[in-house]
């Protein structure tokens, strides 16, 4: 291969990734590398009355559809990623649910009335498909389930993944520990303000790399 070939593939390669992250997908043979690396990373799922559940918490509450610009919703949703994928040590994690349930728990301070489809989980829903825990995201492998609770600390989000033949079981277990949701919840150190870090050295190291390219000399 030319020499002059090499900087303008690893300039592609640059540019493939970056895509990947801006747009909150990965596929089959590309797993998300995060940025941040969170110490407290689980190794496996919880086990629940006998079967396995991989639950992820997130600090806030849900963005609205389209309530952002698009450089905005870029950031959200690598802010997701980037969480999702720091509460598991997914490299030591070979698992897939071929058909899964997602149960998504909106907590709340307060009863105010709130409609949970102006909430846009697809944040939620690409961040755990981009793990590799579902092999897709459509109506034949997928169940989606979403409630909403109250909570006497700040507003979080909890979302499980599991087999969506222990869906009832599940529901049944999560109904009799009501009262001990707020217990055990792990957070990763990821908000919006590290991934605006995280994306500002990545714009600025693209364009030192793109200034010293001898191939567009």
């Amino acid at each position: 291969m030319p020499k002059e070939m090499s900087p303008l593939l690893k300039s592609l390669e640059d540019f493939r990734v970056r895509l990947i992250k801006e747009t909150g997908y990965s596929s089959e043979d590309l797993s998300y590398v995060p940025e941040i690396n969170f110490r407290k990373k689980q190794s496996g799922p919880l086990e629940l009355d006998g079967f396995p559940v991989f639950r992820f918490s997130y600090p806030g509450t849900l963005p609205l559809y389209d309530s952002y610009d698009k450089e905005y919703q870029g950031l959200i949703r690598r802010m997701y990623l980037e969480a999702t994928f720091n509460q598991y040590n997914f490299k030591s994690i070979e698992f897939r649910f071929e058909r899964a349930a997602i149960v998504i728990e909106h907590h709340f301070k307060d009863a105010s009335i709130r409609d949970l489809d102006n909430r846009n989980r697809k944040y939620l829903i690409d961040a755990v498909r981009a793990t590799g825990l579902i092999p897709d995201d459509n109506a034949q492998i997928l169940t989606l389930f979403e409630e909403a609770n109250l909570t006497k600390r700040d507003p979080y989000i909890d979302v499980f993944v599991l087999e969506r033949d222990n869906f009832i079981r599940f529901l049944k277990w999560r109904s009799k520990k009501r009262n001990d949701v707020d217990d055990e919840i792990i957070f990763s150190d990821v908000d919006i303000n590290s991934i605006k870090e995280i994306v500002k050295k990545e714009n600025n190291s693209n364009l030192v790399s793109g200034d010293s390219n001898p191939y567009w000399d």
